[in-house]
């Protein structure tokens, strides 16, 4: 099993990056852990370009969960045992997408096998980013007994 992340630019704020990157760290402990940063300083036309530069980047049979403050909420118990659920699927890859500030767009959303939001909070794409490796890294340890969740 393998997970990718695809997110729009880079981790500017350092205190962030740092928690982002000791979470990307620790999932690597339990499985393959591909991050891909859309760069966004060049796009113009923001979600038309963005969408496209996402879409070159998800293999076919991946499991997409985009996030999206419409989409579905979870305990972290909830979301480990939807985590768990794909391990033993059959597909190898998840693939997580945090959009930019102009939203995720109608095509993603159709293409998404599943919306999750976090919190119907507006939040920063790099705090987006933080909370979502926190609790994949949540999940994976729920799933083999690890006591950091306790």
């Amino acid at each position: 099993m393998k997970i990718m992340l695809i997110w729009p630019g880079k981790t500017k704020n350092r205190h962030l990056k740092a928690l982002t990157d000791d979470y990307c760290k620790r999932i690597r402990r339990f499985m393959k852990l591909e991050i891909v940063e859309i760069p966004d300083r060049s796009l113009k036309s923001k979600s038309a370009e963005e969408e496209e530069k996402i879409l070159a980047h998800i293999p076919k049979k991946a499991y997409i969960i985009l996030l999206d403050d419409s989409g579905k909420e979870f305990t972290s118990e909830g979301f480990a045992k939807k985590i768990a659920k794909l391990m033993t699927s059959g597909r190898n890859l998840i693939v997580f997408i945090v959009c930019s500030e102009s939203g995720s767009t109608k095509r993603l959303q159709d293409i998404a096998d599943m919306i999750l939001s976090f919190t119907r909070f507006t939040v920063t794409h790099e705090i987006a980013r933080m909370l979502l490796t926190e609790q994949i890294y949540r999940s994976l340890t729920i799933i083999h007994n690890h006591p950091y969740h306790k």
